[in-house]
């Protein structure tokens, strides 16, 4: 039975929409158009390098959930299909571009991480009903959009 291993969360006010996982030694992509239009039709893609979230908004916080496991974890619920992650440092950072950003350490160290992400967005609710205008910053919920990233360690690397 899988094991939780490390839990890390971030909120934050999503810069162009988007939330990043990377290796904090890795550059961010310069060329980023084809994997961010790929995030905007399945909510979460990866380059292998770099994962990215598309977010439903940017006008309020989204808080993002990192669980890290010593084994694959039950993914049956996941909307998203399983996706990887390079991290030769074993240090992620988590965060949205020009925006917040938190470092997370790898229990597990450097390696080849599997990744799926769940997410939860009340905001469906008023893109199902789109004669609703959008509450005032001020009066949205902090959970208005959750995401929960589960990571776990495919490939360990040389540290």
């Amino acid at each position: 039975m899988p094991h939780l291993l490390a839990e890390t969360q971030l909120t934050t006010v999503p810069a162009y929409r988007l939330i990043t996982l990377r290796d904090q030694d890795t550059e961010p992509a310069a060329n980023t158009r084809g994997i961010i239009e790929q995030a905007q039709q399945t909510i979460a893609a990866s380059t292998d390098d770099e994962l990215y979230i598309s977010c439903a908004q940017d006008l309020s916080p989204v808080t993002v959930t990192v669980h890290v496991w010593d084994s694959q974890p039950d993914t049956s619920q996941s909307l998203s299909s399983r996706l990887s992650l390079h991290c030769p440092s074993g240090q992620l950072v988590l965060g949205s571009p020009t925006g917040d950003a938190i470092g997370i350490e790898l229990p597990h160290g450097p390696g080849t991480y599997s990744a799926v992400e769940y997410h939860r967005q009340l905001l469906a609710q008023l893109e199902a009903t789109p004669s609703e205008p959008l509450p005032a910053p001020a009066d949205r919920r902090p959970d208005t959009e959750h995401y929960l990233i589960h990571l776990w360690l495919d490939t360990p690397l040389p540290s």
